[in-house]
């Protein structure tokens, strides 16, 4: 069977109900389809902490690597959706999440190098893959070979900088378009977002207290 190793950053020291019971239900919906395995780490810096699960996964010998994030939710077959998208030849795709703002997905266009453009009022309406330049890393799968084709750090950022314009996953991705490699967002798999509630794609922007 086909080895996913799943990566997992914590960015807190409590897991949300709501997470939990999505991860159960991925594991559960792999047996006899695939092999699931599980990475985690904390740590304060993101960027560090993503460089240091792909340098515990590579080891394991993963056909694909799946990042997850500890604030969202995924449909329990959605390793299986994102293998079959990398199988038929991409080797980045992921699902789309919203921002736990707005709730306009995460679907950034960095031909700017100075600012990430939201691509969603060009995509929304639309189904199935589309290429992008990047998204958030929750939800995101990347085929083993993609961290033979560029070079580390694959995540850099800035720790002096905590107002940096793009993060590590932007970073991540530009590199990878440096080498060739597309990103791939599927907009039919639709991830949630925790905050105190859990958000999706089209909900109604919470409102921000009055000053």
């Amino acid at each position: 069977m086909k080895h996913i190793v799943v990566c997992l950053p914590f960015a807190r020291d409590y897991i949300y109900c709501d997470f939990m019971v999505s991860w159960t239900k991925m594991f559960m919906y792999a047996r006899d389809k695939y092999n699931l395995s599980l990475t985690t780490i904390v740590g304060p810096y993101i960027d560090d902490n993503r460089e240091r699960l792909v340098r515990t996964a590579m080891p394991m010998e993963p056909d694909y690597l799946l990042f997850i994030d500890d604030d969202q939710t995924y449909p329990a077959n959605t390793p299986e959706i994102l293998m079959n998208h990398i199988d038929s030849g991409k080797l980045i795709v992921g699902g789309i999440t919203p921002m736990k703002e707005t709730c306009a997905p995460m679907i950034w266009d960095c031909d700017d190098a100075s600012k990430e453009i939201n691509l969603w009022s060009e995509l929304e309406g639309k189904t199935g893959l589309v290429k992008i330049d990047g998204f958030g890393m929750g939800g995101v799968m990347i085929h083993h070979s993609v961290f033979y084709k560029i070079d580390p750090p694959y995540f850099r950022g800035d720790h002096a900088d905590s107002w940096r314009k793009r993060g590590e996953d932007i970073e991540f991705y530009l590199k990878c378009r440096e080498a060739g490699i597309g990103v791939w967002a599927d907009l039919d798999l639709q991830f949630g977002h925790i905050t105190t509630r859990e958000v999706r794609i089209g909900d109604q922007p919470r409102k921000k207290a009055d000053s």
